[in-house]
């Protein structure tokens, strides 16, 4: 349409040359005008910021084709068809240069007519979008190069899981034996070492699972489910502390509720925040666990008396 209303104007201006190329010249599009043989009349300042055509190169009646000597057949043609009378549009057109580098086009061309309705040229709106189908070309390369990372990485961890379950399940086994055939001549010390080798055990094969269902994560749905907070929490604190370094960390969390969510991937961060509050501390862990209803979601907050980071 904006171009269509530039050609109206250039109608009754056709033979005022020096006012043609001052109004071209400040169109605020990238915009040229050559006459029905192809030669040079007028062009936009825009026009010289998307082009390859140096404005210094250009002058009077230059024609089209020796500015651009490696101007496209299927161009040439559709050049012909637009001083016939067609109106053409272009998106994405892919221009192989003569030193071998590839442009992206987008293009308009109408008629330039005279009162009458004859043709004695054409107009030209062109957009150069060679940067950005650069950076979209590289983007899909990225992204399919993370998803090829991806299914290499759940590969990986299959394998690894498979090969970490085997000494835990006969870890697991010899547990059961001993739990069935002994249980009744351990003392008390030796049943709360037992019991800590059962749930360190039932813990490492729940973080196996976990990191199976995580990087399965990438091609299912969040699985989400009705999850206690709280029983989360304590899976954990129980786990870690059975760590010597951690045995007396102090981990308080009022009333937790009872929450929707992906319980692998929550999980994954609850563990990592308290695992980060136990690890740089460098005195007795103390760790604080808050849940705020804010009447839209629920609000965790994990305070510690570790190390901190310093304010900037």
């Amino acid at each position: 349409m904006y171009l269509e209303s530039i050609a109206k104007w250039l109608v009754g201006n056709k033979a005022d040359r020096h006012i043609l190329e001052n109004f071209v010249k400040n169109l605020p599009l990238p915009v040229i005008v050559f006459d029905k043989d192809l030669l040079f009349v007028a062009a936009s300042d825009r026009f010289f910021e998307e082009s390859v055509i140096k404005k210094e190169e250009t002058f009077e009646n230059a024609h089209w084709y020796e500015l651009v000597p490696d101007m496209p057949e299927r161009w040439k043609k559709a050049h012909q068809e637009v001083l016939k009378g067609a109106h053409l549009k272009w998106y994405d057109d892919m221009f192989y240069r003569a030193d071998g580098s590839v442009e992206w086009w987008n293009s308009e061309q109408i008629p330039w007519r005279s009162e009458e309705g004859e043709i004695f040229g054409l107009i030209l709106y062109v957009e150069n979008i060679t940067a950005t189908k650069i950076k979209e070309n590289d983007l899909q390369q990225t992204v399919t190069s993370l998803v090829r990372s991806n299914k290499e990485l759940s590969t990986y961890a299959h394998i690894c899981a498979h090969d970490l379950n085997e000494p835990l399940r006969a870890v697991a086994n010899c547990l059961q034996i001993i739990d069935r055939e002994y249980s009744k001549t351990f003392d008390d010390k030796l049943s709360k070492y037992f019991n800590i080798m059962k749930s360190s055990t039932t813990y490492m094969s729940d973080l196996i699972s976990s990191l199976l269902k995580y990087c399965d994560h990438g091609e299912n749905k969040l699985n989400l489910e009705p999850i206690d907070i709280g029983l989360i929490i304590e899976d954990i604190s129980s786990a870690l502390k059975t760590i010597e370094k951690h045995k007396d960390a102090e981990i308080n969390c009022g009333k937790m509720p009872l929450i929707v969510a992906d319980k692998t991937l929550l999980k994954e961060v609850i563990q990592n925040l308290i695992s980060n509050a136990l690890k740089y501390n460098k005195s007795k862990p103390v760790i604080n666990i808050i849940a705020q209803d804010t009447g839209l979601f629920w609000q965790f907050s994990f305070s510690d008396n570790g190390i901190g980071i310093e304010k900037i």
